[in-house]
């Protein structure tokens, strides 16, 4: 562990440096990953595996949550507890929730607590596009981004005329949904402010009973950019969410009964609180770009569970400064950036067994980062990042990444990577949460992984249909796993050996004639634990195909999207049994929609969910929704 010599040093440095910062306008620059490095990558040009999905995709396939379009997405499992508003998990390429950074226009929004990202509060109003980048990216990021980097970009203020947007839709269950925004400026000053709300009765998760779970959702963003001077410009976003919903809870009472373990029907309501905010000052002359950065995420919980209160408030604070300088010639160009930051995590249990649980927990880190990127004669691309952590609690960390690209003949396209990424334990883990249930472990390693890929973009019969074909393999040591006694109380512990991933990404984005176009995806996992135990909740194969017709004149529209989810385990404590694994089965879900234009401004659209109205489940024991039916009406001004 580090004492941290040079971190008065470094932050006083950061703060002495407020007239000189960062980042360029992202906004209106094509396919730019602003995730994959310090001043963002043109995608084309990346080694890193990836996947962009932008605001015109998830409008033509008519997508409300960002966990529906991400299950569109090669070398992603998602799994949703129950309704909406329940917990949703998003995984890559076989890794746990938290070994996944999730991030909201570059602000870090995984739950400091508990370490992954609940996605089930996350609309797509007012997205830009989401960004994921596949593989260990902690040598830029940092802990919890050992499997990925999934980023979210809202859209930006712009110049000129303001903009008005409009959104509604009414569906089975009893949903509404509601969306406005407004966006415009001028070039001392751009905005974008928008509210969605989203609202149902939902259905019944559990076997028993007939009580619907439903959910609302409320969510405000803003975001602004000041021009200070010509080179000097203050930025600020912010995003709320207030969600409530019903739930169903296991029965877990003692001494075991008939339904031990099974998920009843129960006066069991959530409520979670998500705040992120971040302020930066940004500086841009000729080659050289420097930032300042202070961003804060807040999650607030409360919840009944088997007729006992339960909540927890969680805070991230962090301080980041970067600077970067673009240098080259005719033939080649470089780019040198380097960057501090510093972190703060905390945590409280608001309804504990023991003042021990009620305590605040606190820890923090240090990172430094150096990174390169080089382009040759515009056909080599090299990305390369190292990163030291020193953190209070655990062992200092220290990761590297290599990612390369290269332009063959005729748009075929190599690239590749490898990296190293590490995954702290949550605090969670550390301390716990119950305890008669979930016991902390403060001797906990962090997790600690290194993958490479490798893959081939080539075009197929038109420059427009492109085929990606990546293959990719990951180790991982210190795995954190949960045990459980005599006494039906768990624990985490490190694991020994080396959990192993591996497989197959596929993705197609074809234009079979001028109105008929169609996209696909396919992953081959393999995912186990250190004694060869398949992980739960990753299925072997996975996919989805997408038909998308125009018609007529152009004015009207028809998909078809098929997702395809194999057949894959869970764990279950059933009866009072220890734990168990049980097969959850494969499925298929169908979407049809449409949409007419009726003019430039209203466009009126709707879709059938769960077309063949298939019974299954994500998570063992939690129902889905039936066949339900949607109409809405959408609109610029």
């Amino acid at each position: 562990m580090s004492s941290h010599p040079f971190k008065p040093l470094l932050l006083c440095s950061a703060l002495f440096s407020l007239t000189t910062t960062v980042q360029a306008q992202l906004e209106e620059r094509g396919t730019l990953v602003v995730a994959a490095s310090a001043t963002g990558i043109e995608a084309e040009k990346m080694g890193r595996a990836h996947s962009l999905v932008t605001a015109e995709q998830l409008q033509r396939q008519q997508i409300l949550h960002v966990a529906d379009a991400l299950r569109m997405v090669p070398g992603l499992s998602v799994s949703r507890t129950g309704a909406l508003g329940t917990l949703v998990q998003v995984r890559v390429r076989g890794s746990e929730a938290n070994h996944v950074l999730v991030l909201i226009d570059g602000i870090e929004v995984n739950d400091a607590g508990q370490g992954d990202y609940d996605f089930s509060s996350l609309q797509v109003s007012n997205i830009q596009r989401i960004e994921v980048l596949r593989g260990p990216q902690s040598a830029f990021w940092g802990s919890n981004a050992t499997a990925g980097v999934i980023n979210i970009v809202t859209r930006e203020g712009q110049v000129g005329r303001q903009q008005y947007s409009f959104s509604s839709e009414l569906g089975s269950d009893q949903s509404r949904q509601l969306g406005l925004g407004v966006r415009g400026g001028s070039e001392g000053l751009q905005y974008n402010l928008s509210t969605a709300l989203r609202q149902s009765d939902g259905f019944n998760v559990s076997d028993f009973g007939t009580e619907k779970d439903g959910e609302i959702n409320r969510s405000l963003q803003g975001k602004l950019r000041l021009a200070l001077t010509e080179a000097l410009s203050l930025s600020f976003n912010s995003r709320y969410v207030n969600r409530d919903a019903n739930n169903d809870d296991k029965d877990l009472n003692r001494p075991p009964t008939p339904t031990r373990g099974r998920v009843i029907d129960s006066d069991s309501p959530v409520s979670h609180k998500e705040w992120n905010s971040a302020v930066a000052l940004e500086w841009q002359r000729d080659a050289l770009k420097q930032q300042l950065k202070l961003e804060q995420s807040d999650n607030d919980r409360r919840a009944v569970r088997a007729s006992r209160l339960s909540g927890s408030d969680s805070r991230r604070q962090k301080l980041a400064y970067q600077i970067s300088y673009d240098f080259g010639g005719d033939r080649a160009s470089h780019i040198l950036a380097a960057g501090v930051e510093h972190e703060r995590e905390r945590f409280k249990n608001l309804f504990p067994l023991s003042p021990a649980q009620g305590e605040t927990r606190e820890r923090s880190l240090d990172g430094y980062v150096l990174q390169y990127q080089g382009e040759f004669d515009d056909r080599l691309f090299v990305t390369a990042s190292a990163r030291q952590d020193d953190n209070d609690r655990f062992a200092d960390a220290s990761t590297y990444s290599l990612s390369v690209a290269y332009l063959l003949a005729d748009e075929v396209r190599l690239h590749g990577s490898l990296g190293t990424g590490v995954t702290n334990p949550t605090i969670q883990e550390q301390f716990g949460f119950s305890p008669d249930r979930y016991q902390g472990n403060p001797d906990l390693k962090p997790e600690e992984n290194r993958g490479w890929d490798l893959g081939l973009e080539l075009p197929l019969w038109s420059p427009e249909t492109m085929l990606d074909i990546t293959w990719f393999e990951e180790r991982l040591k210190n795995e954190i796993i949960t045990v459980r006694d005599r006494s039906d109380i768990d624990s985490p512990v490190n694991s020994d050996g080396k959990s192993r991933r591996q497989g197959l990404e596929l993705a197609l984005q074809a234009e079979l004639t001028a109105r008929l176009n169609v996209r696909a995806s396919y992953t081959n996992l393999i995912s186990q634990q250190a004694d060869g135990q398949v992980e739960v909740r990753r299925p072997r194969h996975s996919g989805a195909l997408g038909l998308d017709y125009s018609a007529g004149d152009g004015r009207s529209r028809v998909f078809l999207d098929a997702l395809y989810n194999g057949g894959m385990e869970d764990s279950a404590l059933v009866n009072g049994t220890p734990e168990t694994r049980v097969k959850l089965k494969h499925y298929w879900r169908l979407k049809l929609g449409a949409d007419y234009q009726l003019n430039p401004q209203w466009q009126l659209y709707g879709r059938v969910e769960n077309l063949l109205d298939r019974q299954y489940q994500e998570v063992f024991d939690h129902n889905v929704q039936g066949r339900a039916y949607f109409v809405g009406l959408r609109a610029q001004f």
